[in-house]
């Protein structure tokens, strides 16, 4: 087969055409992309002499194949372009031979089986193009007057864009007579949900003080050894910080010391453990269940975790200097943001703050990797490489949700692999490192080591979702990395030990799967909610089967249905739900989009490489609206039933339950809304059910009645029709027009309406509303 495509016959028939206005006929790409990047010359085989000559050889790779293949220079190939091959055998490597040899950097392999190189910026090709194409952001950027805020793709209220009935709903409910009294009651509940704590904000003459306050906050030896085995049992394995026997060790003469009432720390103990146990109990005093007896007698008050939050601030101020740059005070940052994360701080902050904390480690050198330094001792380097992924991880995770880019760049990471060892195996004086255990077997290391190892692509894919993109440009690259990740995230769970979990194991492989499948997700969900879904399917497809596997994770931490040699009581359950809300938010929402269009067609897709999937592969399975609809029902009652929990927010719930009635009626309008009322009223009265309101001044309306007393819980239709009776509301109104309220408490400036204080409306429609509702993070 000729390598050039055979000429067109001319059109003798036609009119000679005018060269001035000739076209010429599109040919297809015979340069790889390197070349292509490089403007090199390519002498056309693969790998090509241009990438041998680079070391770039895995990267080597063309649009259609390289000149000989048998898909290049076929006369379709111009009309249907051919996406790259996958290497399945280099992704069945990610995390498992490759990994052994130590000389490997972090995701190198990885990085190597890509067959383009997705570093390469979107504004770098527009540059190059003479089509008048445009960009269409991946964000967008909402002003008003002076103040201006970017609004990334990772934001999870604007999916509610694609619901464009339900949020005129629920933004026009302030002044709708029959809403304004639903959610002028819920207020009130989210108020009680969420009572802002203060901590105790006094001044401190010196660092000396801060130390004693430090040590003075910390509950009973009881609670704080309890709290210190379940965070180490929990949370150092996917995200590793400190060393567990060295923590252990010192954790445990702070303890002897309070037993022998000594007001000080003791001397062979940093004061940085001191911080990093704050941090610590204040994570793991999440995991918890306020129904479980056992758990309860562990709890933290709010005062004590507000106080541990605000103390650690302060004693890192006064630190200066050279101190800033030691390993035990990054572990203290590092703990301290993933507890501001267990503690509900916005994620647009948490991004700011994990962005710090990565150029902190960088200053630090962390990100170099250490083995040729002959100052660090083999103890030592390892401790900076795993702390240097868990910083970047949390950096990663953090710009995905937010849709905005990493602190670092795929090219940035290079240490070697993690040693898949037990803490306890690495020893401070240790002259070498210990021998590896097997891949199938469980260590420590093992879900943060399996977890890096897809690390540079995940990097690639969000930042390049942090990027204008072009989908007529971009697409096939979106598609192809997000199955090239999927596929990936597959061979890393075959490499998971199969042996009975625990509850704890549990959380670490439910962990690892949700932070592989973020990336994967975030890419689908780019082409599936665009003006391209039509002519791509398998992304529509792709976010199906994705946020299908994140919410199944629902139903094995639920007691009421997952292994109860397992799960007992709800304490995972609750975790899960503060450590992925917006996972669990944003799959539900892309399920009702689905739901709602269920007739276009997704089922129906191309056959698929059986060299990419197998035959028990995701998907085989026959989804249908009503399979759907009961996961995102189930999913609702999940959050209805722990309503009172730490964590639990109203801005998520409503909204949820509203556009779950409205997608399932294909009807008329005034159906669809009288179906939205009633998600609505389901809520308010879920809410009447499980949050005590105690009848103080700051919940009264005019007439001094508190608003949960106006019609006892008990009084309540257990049935989700129930309606509220003639003329029941919880503030004053007149035919049917809600009437401005004399309260300090409330903010009456909105049309006459009782706005939400403790609301922001976070569909970013700043010109629209001042409420605070719905905020996002």
């Amino acid at each position: 087969m000729s390598a050039n495509p055979a000429p067109e016959t001319p059109d003798l028939t036609s009119a000679p055409p005018n060269p001035d206005t000739t076209r010429k006929r599109a040919r297809p790409t015979k340069s790889c992309f390197e070349c292509r990047r490089k403007k090199l010359k390519c002498d056309r085989v693969q790998p090509c002499m241009q990438c041998k000559k680079l070391g770039r050889e895995a990267l080597c790779a063309y649009a259609y194949g390289p000149p000989g293949h048998s898909d290049f220079g076929n006369e379709n190939a111009e009309r249907s372009p051919k996406r790259p091959k996958i290497d399945v055998s280099r992704l069945n490597s990610w995390g498992g031979e490759a990994a052994r040899n130590l000389n490997v950097p972090t995701g190198s392999y990885v990085a190597t089986a890509l067959p383009m190189d997705y570093q390469k910026t979107t504004m770098q090709e527009s540059s190059n193009r003479t089509d008048g194409s445009q960009l269409k952001t991946s964000g967008r950027l909402q002003v008003e007057g002076s103040k201006s805020r970017y609004i990334g793709l990772g934001d999870r209220m604007t999916l509610l864009d694609h619901f464009k009935d339900e949020k005129d709903f629920i933004t026009k409910s302030f002044t709708d007579p029959i809403m304004a009294p639903i959610v002028n009651e819920m207020t009130v509940y989210q108020r009680a949900l969420h009572r802002k704590v203060q901590p105790v904000n006094r001044s401190f003459e010196d660092r000396t003080a801060v130390v004693a306050e430090m040590l003075n906050s910390l509950p009973e030896n009881t609670n704080v050894e309890a709290l210190k085995e379940r965070y180490l049992a929990n949370m150092e394995t996917v995200l590793r910080v400190v060393h567990v026997p060295t923590f252990k060790r010192h954790c445990s003469e702070i303890q002897n010391s309070r037993t022998a009432h000594n007001p000080t720390l003791p001397s062979t103990v940093p004061e940085s453990v001191l911080a990093q146990l704050l941090a610590v109990i204040s994570i793991v005093s999440r995991l918890s269940d306020s129904s479980d007896m056992k758990a309860s007698e562990q709890a933290l008050s709010e005062e004590r975790v507000a106080t541990c939050l605000a103390l650690i601030p302060k004693w890192l101020d006064c630190l200066k200097g050279r101190e800033r740059l030691t390993i035990d005070t990054l572990r203290v940052e590092t703990l301290l943001l993933m507890a501001r994360f267990a503690n509900m701080v916005t994620l647009p902050d948490l991004w700011k703050e994990s962005g710090a904390l990565v150029r902190a480690a960088m200053a630090m050198g962390l990100h170099r990797d250490p083995e040729h330094s002959s100052d660090l001792s083999p103890f030592a380097k390892e401790q900076r490489r795993k702390l240097w992924q868990t910083i970047v991880e949390l950096d990663l995770q953090f710009s995905l949700a937010t849709g905005m880019p990493c602190a670092v760049q795929s090219s940035d990471i290079g240490s070697r692999t993690l040693l898949r060892v037990n803490d306890d195996e690495l020893v401070e004086d240790m002259p070498n490192y210990p021998v590896e255990r097997p891949i199938d077997t469980w260590s420590d290391a093992l879900p943060q080591n399996l977890l890096a190892s897809a690390l540079k692509p995940r990097l690639d894919a969000t930042n390049m979702l942090a990027r204008d993109i072009d989908f007529n440009a971009d697409v096939d690259r979106i598609l192809f990395l997000a199955k090239y990740l999927e596929l990936g995230m597959r061979s890393i769970q075959a490499r998971l030990p199969q042996q009975p979990k625990t509850k704890q194991r549990l959380l670490s492989d439910i962990m690892l799967d949700v932070y592989l499948r973020r990336p994967a997700i975030a890419l689908y969900q780019t082409v599936a909610l665009s003006d391209q879904a039509s002519r791509h399917p398998e992304a529509r497809k792709g976010v199906l089967r994705n946020s299908v596997a994140i919410l199944t994770h629902l139903d094995a931490l639920d007691p009421a249905v997952a292994d109860l040699d397992t799960i007992q009581s709800k304490d995972y359950l609750n975790f899960f739900h503060l450590l992925f809300r917006d996972d669990i938010i944003k799959s539900s929402i892309l399920l009702c989009y689905e739901i709602r269009a269920f007739h276009l067609p997704i089922i129906t897709l191309p056959p698929v490489d059986p060299a990419l999937l197998d035959s028990s592969s995701e998907d085989s399975i026959p989804w249908t609206k009503h399979s759907l609809t009961r996961i995102v029902e189930n999913t609702l009652n999940s959050y209805l039933q722990r309503l009172g929990e730490f964590g639990t927010d109203l801005k998520i719930i409503l909204p949820l339950s509203i556009v779950l009635q409205s997608v399932r009626f294909d009807g008329t309008p005034e159906g669809k809304r009288d179906l939205m009322i009633r998600g609505a009223e389901r809520v308010l009265q879920a809410c009447r059910k499980a949050i005590p309101l105690p009848p103080t001044p700051d919940v009264q309306t005019q007439n001094g009645t508190a608003p949960n007393t106006q019609i006892p819980a008990s009084n309540i239709p257990t049935g989700e029709s129930w309606n509220p009776p003639q003329g029941f509301a919880m503030l004053p109104y007149e035919n049917g027009v809600p009437q401005p309220v004399d309260n300090s408490n409330f903010n009456s400036n909105v049309n006459g309406a009782c706005a939400f204080p403790n609301f922001e409306l976070g569909f970013s429609d700043w010109d629209l509303m001042d409420q605070s509702w719905f905020g996002s993070y």
